[in-house]
């Protein structure tokens, strides 16, 4: 059925698909007709207008035979959250989908080496030198002595700098002795033993 808002008229029409000569069913509001729409699975038409909100009664516009696979407007919790698992399991990649659940949890060692060897090799590297000048020579007593203790402020903000750096590009967090105990990925959506 097709559902017509025209001014302050709402016509609807049966098998619009064939050639139609007049409405199957015509309503006329005081005020003008803002929005119009059939009710799933029913044989009710809302019709909003200026002055509120009506609804029409259109024999046959329900669908009597419903897919309840596809869409069950009857459904009860267990179906809904069926439907859910499956709506979710639709999204997840074929590939994550396996009956081993080891294949999940492998790690890929050579990679997992490589990291390994990168972060020990950043731990084994010495600051780079730097070579202080300073901006004027001193004169008199102590002079070389300043010149000395800023040439030392400057290296250690230098050393400073390169260790923070470092310890940017290690890892922040160390695994408590509970997480390498677990012997699987997915063991923490098991219920915990207490």
């Amino acid at each position: 059925m097709l559902a017509v808002g025209m001014g302050n008229v709402v016509e609807v029409y049966r098998d619009c698909v064939t050639a139609t000569k007049r409405a199957y069913m015509r309503h006329r509001f005081v005020t003008p007709v803002g929005n119009l729409n059939f009710c799933p699975y029913e044989d009710v038409l809302g019709v909003a207008t200026g002055s509120g909100f009506t609804s029409l009664l259109i024999p046959g516009a329900g669908e009597p035979n419903f897919d309840s696979l596809e869409a069950n407007p009857f459904q009860s919790k267990s179906q809904r959250r069926e439907a859910e698992v499956k709506s979710l399991l639709e999204k997840i990649q074929p590939e994550l989908i396996t009956l081993d659940p080891m294949v999940i949890a492998g790690v890929d060692l050579p990679t997992l080496r490589d990291k390994v060897e990168a972060k020990k090799k950043l731990l084994h590297l010495k600051p780079p030198k730097v070579n202080y000048d300073p901006r004027k020579k001193a004169k008199g007593k102590g002079g070389s002595v300043k010149i000395a203790r800023n040439k030392k402020i400057v290296q250690e903000q230098s050393r400073k700098a390169f260790a923070k750096q470092v310890k940017e590009l290690l890892p922040r967090e160390q695994k408590s002795e509970e997480d390498k105990k677990s012997g699987h990925v997915l063991d923490r959506f098991l219920p915990k033993k207490t």
